[in-house]
């Protein structure tokens, strides 16, 4: 393994067991359980599912479709709410962290360059949410299935495997390194607070359908994809309506690029002269 890689995987699995050891994560994880399952109960007692007999006398060709539906409605939501606000606090804070408690410090001693500090931190963050956010889906696919009945594995697994990874990647990526400038955890949690509430806010002005939205770090277009397309914001670019899946692949490409300046701006704050 090259030597950066074998770095930027050390950095990763530090970041991992420190978040771990750490109860926000936790405390994150335990809320969203909560919610997973009061999706859950209100899609129970508002008589969505399809009891035995069919009641609802959906014809048998249209059930699973139905049942499909059903799921992530009632599962990704919940996961959604979390991954674009929630666990992106937690985030925040990776970077300010180590120069609140002096590890900065040790690090700038070592031969470790700043872009490959940065991407482990990244890394880190990403599979430590990762890792709290795939067993809760996972479980609910499975109580999803003991109580709905049969469904459409694929669309589930996409969002599950697919919608969370992008989403842990855009948003927490972002945060940590918008927040990479910060003396203190409070300071970078007011960024996290920036990112993901009040940028979204002032894009809001510009109305649900302008190419602006793409920047938006809620992701709409993201987050209706995976539900009914009937609800999905449509987005306008030059003059035509994007189908979901230009408008999910543009909002990705967005939030790619938005990565990638805050981590040009993350790297000017680690240069001689770039902190306060």
């Amino acid at each position: 393994m090259p030597h950066s890689l074998a770095q930027t995987w050390a950095i990763a699995r530090c970041e991992f067991r420190i978040h771990w050891r750490r109860r926000g994560l936790k405390v994150m994880l335990l809320a969203h359980l909560v919610m997973q399952v009061f999706f859950f109960l209100w899609q129970y007692f508002q008589g969505s599912f399809i009891l035995p007999g069919n009641p609802l006398n959906i014809p048998a060709a249209d059930i699973l479709t139905y049942n499909t539906g059903i799921v992530l409605l009632g599962s990704w939501p919940a996961a959604a709410v979390f991954l674009l606000v929630m666990y992106p606090f937690v985030a925040a804070e990776a970077l300010p962290r180590d120069r609140q408690f002096g590890v900065r410090e040790l690090l700038d001693s070592l031969p470790l360059p700043r872009p490959v500090y940065l991407a482990g931190k990244v890394l880190g963050v990403w599979l430590s949410v990762a890792a709290a956010v795939l067993p809760v889906m996972a479980l609910s696919g499975v109580a999803w299935r003991i109580m709905v009945g049969p469904y459409r594995l694929g669309p589930f697994l996409a969002a599950m495997l697919l919608g969370t990874n992008v989403l842990i990647l855009l948003n927490c990526g972002l945060t940590v390194l918008a927040a990479a400038g910060q003396p203190n955890a409070l300071r970078a949690l007011l960024v996290g607070l920036a990112c993901v509430i009040v940028v979204p806010l002032l894009l809001q002005q510009a109305g649900t359908s302008s190419p602006l939205q793409l920047l938006n770090p809620l992701r709409p277009t993201i987050l209706y994809y995976y539900m009914d397309n009937a609800v999905w914001p449509d987005i306008v670019w030059l003059g035509r309506t994007l189908r979901a899946a230009e408008a999910y692949a543009l909002a990705a490409a967005a939030g790619l690029l938005e990565l990638i300046v805050a981590g040009v701006l993350a790297f000017g704050a680690g240069r001689p002269g770039g902190e306060r």
